[in-house]
C-alpha cells in the first residue's frame, strides 16, 4: 500500500477497501448504503481506473487540484502541500468522492503522495 498519514485512520488495503465499498464511509449505515447502490445501479462500489476512458483527460485536469501555497499546519521541511482528488470514479460513474493526499518530501531529489482520508463532499 502506498503511504499514508495516521492523521485520520491507520490506513490498512482491507480499511481503504472497506471505505471505498461504504461510499466513503468506514461505518456506515445499512439503508444508506443500499440507497447508494440502488441509485447508481450497481451491487458493489470500487475504484475505476482512468485507462481505457473517454473523459480521462477531463478528469485529470478538472478533479485533480494540487495546493502548494496552503500547507494546512504541515511542517514545511517535511511536507510541500496538498492534492485533492474530486469526483473519484467508482464503479464506472464520477462520484461524489474526494480523496486528499499530502505531498511529502522523502528527501532533497524525491517527493510522493502521502494518503490522508476519502469522503463524501
Amino acid at each position: 500500500m502506498f503511504p499514508f498519514s495516521v492523521e485520520e485512520n491507520e490506513w490498512s488495503p482491507e480499511l481503504l477497501e472497506k471505505c471505498i465499498n461504504g461510499y466513503g464511509v468506514i461505518d456506515g449505515d445499512k439503508e444508506t448504503l443500499e440507497f447508494m447502490l440502488d441509485e447508481y445501479e450497481v451491487t458493489e462500489f470500487k475504484i475505476s481506473s482512468l485507462i481505457g476512458r473517454d473523459d480521462r483527460d477531463i478528469i485529470s485536469n478538472d478533479s485533480i487540484d494540487v495546493d502548494r501555497e496552503n500547507l494546512y499546519g504541515l511542517d514545511p521541511d517535511e511536507y510541500l502541500g496538498m492534492v485533492h482528488f474530486n469526483d473519484v470514479p467508482l464503479s464506472g460513474y464520477l462520484s461524489d468522492l474526494t480523496a486528499r493526499f499530502h505531498i511529502k518530501r522523502i528527501n532533497d531529489l524525491q517527493i510522493t503522495l502521502e494518503f490522508l482520508d476519502i469522503h463524501v463532499m
